[in-house]
């Protein structure tokens, strides 16, 4: 099995024109080899790479084609949230099944949408990379963001040997959002764990409610870390993430791990 990594793999040579074209070039592909393209899918240039490397492969006779790509550019646009609007991760994940990838592994998706789309799909749990953080899990409480996340964080939570406590977004009788916590965090150090930081508000909410409720500490895990607004985020004390979406500077309270 040859590896293709296109976050670091310096053999992958890359020219983009003038006009925005991209086109791209490999030192060298063997006839028969299984080849797996390890990329990050952070934006419509990436997919591009991800095809001609596709295409690099397939006109030179290689054999099977794995993709490991933890994170997939349009995870969150799942269904079609208005009338006349389009499903656009319908439409990347039936440009990625035209590939006939042998399997494509990705990482703790947002919801099961996106291993249903694609053809060949292994999910890779959140589990995977945060046991390879040095946190010490004891006398922990997670904490889910949402109803809907439960499940998948009462799990984790049978993995970690902790208890897990709910959050969820209420409309007040003014029409404001809040959030409520369905559990006793007082004088507990609680870890939110979620797949995706974009903004982080939803996280700055959960964690005031939770200092509120007399939480001693709230750290956050975030598989994708986008933090579109920055790496602090109001009532976290600490963050751990991946590289999944993009690089990130790590620092004494935001640790990144590595996927590439």
């Amino acid at each position: 099995m040859t590896i293709i990594n296109l976050v670091t793999d310096k053999t992958v040579d890359t020219t983009t024109f003038t006009d925005s074209q991209i086109s791209v070039k490999l030192s060298n592909v063997v006839a028969g080899q299984e080849y797996t393209i390890v990329s990050r899918f952070s934006n419509y240039q990436d997919l591009f790479k991800i095809l001609a490397i596709v295409d690099i492969l397939r006109a030179n006779y290689a054999g099977n084609i794995y993709l490991y790509c933890p994170y997939i550019l349009g995870t969150r646009s799942d269904r079609r949230f208005q009338n006349n609007q389009s499903f656009d991760l319908k439409i990347i994940t039936n440009i990625l099944n035209s590939c006939n990838f042998k399997a494509v592994a990705v990482l703790d998706p947002h919801s099961d949408v996106l291993p249903a789309l694609i053809n060949n799909s292994e999910v890779l749990n959140a589990l995977e990379w945060i046991q390879l953080c040095n946190y010490n899990w004891t006398n922990k409480v997670l904490v889910s963001p949402d109803a809907g996340a439960y499940k998948k964080i009462f799990h984790l939570g049978e993995s970690l040997k902790c208890p897990v406590v709910t959050g969820n977004k209420v409309r007040l009788e003014d029409g404001s959002p809040d959030v409520v916590i369905y559990g006793d965090v007082s004088g507990k150090d609680c870890v939110i764990i979620d797949d995706i930081c974009d903004g982080g508000r939803t996280f700055i909410s959960l964690g005031k409610k939770l200092k509120e409720m007399g939480a001693n500490t709230v750290t956050l895990f975030v598989t994708h870390g986008i933090f579109s607004y920055g790496t602090v985020l109001e009532n976290i004390d600490e963050i751990y993430t991946t590289n999944s979406y993009r690089d990130l500077p790590s620092s004494d309270k935001f640790n990144v791990i590595n996927l590439f």
